[in-house]
């Protein structure tokens, strides 16, 4: 058994995917519910897929998945509740989201090379208001006092570390929110050792802060190309289908191979494109992360909106080159209306 543990950036899987996976220790966030649910949650993409998939994908199961993003919800509750008893019949830990009442199957403690190691998974408030404006009750929200009254039990508990996950930032933007680094910094001032981000489904930046590891965000570890039924209205009924072309940015991901012997990290990047490659380095992305780390605080605002307007024009372009079709007035209009804000 590995001395080390894989975190691992974000997971859909809408068919088996065939892979070969160098490590046993992993844990990764799964970016939608296990669920047969038909009618799903109103006004967004909505993703789900089937239990095989997981168990014909992953060989070695992973100690444990955070359930705690922005699509564990897209079929209600009942979708939660399905994932939960899925994963669990299956034997895969679970953490982040579920009922109020079990505090989200928060934390999950695991263990690898007799260190005890517990695991928080949350999703940001911002992006809790943006996909979900009710059923929030069965999800970890990420905020101060959260991370505070759960750090705080672990450490009493005795466990040798805690490791934080959240979920948030902006999509296909390398360069995490004002939201992200203040979250992430709480937690590593309040206990945590590790703290892990997804959600941007490219790779972001990352630091030390108070000699804490940050890594805003992993990026897509398997995320294929999908189309699926999307937007539903409030009879419960598809209005269309979603389809996602990922660009080479999506393709791309970070690992963070994690010794809680010697509490230290390294870096290991995967590439996913129909199936896994391991690759030692990824300039582009420690270029960002050196000269996210050389930005003062009062900047990071800005670098933000910067790096937003150019992740925005980049992917337009790319969805042009693919379709032009895609350019229209209003598509425009919402593109500039995403930057204005």
């Amino acid at each position: 058994m590995s001395d080390k543990i894989f975190f691992l950036g974000d997971v859909y899987l809408p068919q088996s995917i065939n892979c070969d996976f160098p490590f046993s220790n992993f844990v990764l966030n799964l970016e939608h519910p296990i669920t047969l649910h038909e009618s799903g949650y109103p006004g967004k993409v909505n993703l789900k897929t089937e239990r095989e998939y997981i168990t014909e994908t992953f060989t070695t199961e992973p100690l444990a998945v955070n359930i705690a993003n922005n699509h564990i919800l897209d079929y209600g509750y009942m979708g939660v509740r399905d994932t939960l008893n899925n994963l669990r019949e299956i034997g895969i830990k679970v953490f982040g989201a579920g009922p109020a009442n079990c505090n989200h199957n928060n934390p999950v403690v695991v263990t690898v090379d007799n260190h005890r190691i517990g695991l928080l998974g949350y999703l940001t408030p911002n992006l809790c208001k943006k996909d979900y404006d009710d059923e929030v009750e069965w999800i970890a929200i990420a905020t101060r006092d959260q991370l505070n009254k759960d750090i705080r039990n672990l450490i009493k508990k005795g466990v040798d570390r805690v490791v934080v996950q959240i979920h948030a930032g902006s999509e296909d933007i390398h360069f995490p929110t004002t939201e992200q680094i203040k979250l992430g910094r709480t937690a590593a001032e309040l206990g945590a050792d590790l703290v892990i981000g997804h959600h941007a489904h490219c790779i972001q930046t990352w630091e030390r802060y108070n000699d804490i590891p940050i890594f805003y965000g992993l990026g897509n570890f398997i995320m294929p190309s999908f189309c699926t039924p999307s937007y539903f209205d409030e009879t419960g009924e598809s209005t269309k289908r979603f389809k996602k072309r990922q660009h080479w940015w999506n393709k791309n991901s970070l690992g963070v191979k994690y010794d809680p012997n010697k509490n230290t990290v390294e870096n290991t990047y995967f590439q996913f494109d129909g199936g896994l490659k391991m690759h030692d380095y990824r300039l582009m992305s420690s270029v960002r992360a050196k000269i996210f780390q050389t930005i003062p605080d009062s900047q990071l605002s800005n670098a933000h909106t910067a790096s937003y307007i150019y992740g925005s024009l980049r992917k337009e372009m790319m969805n042009y080159i693919r379709d032009p079709s895609v350019i229209t007035p209003k598509s425009l209009v919402d593109l500039f209306r995403r930057i204005k804000n």
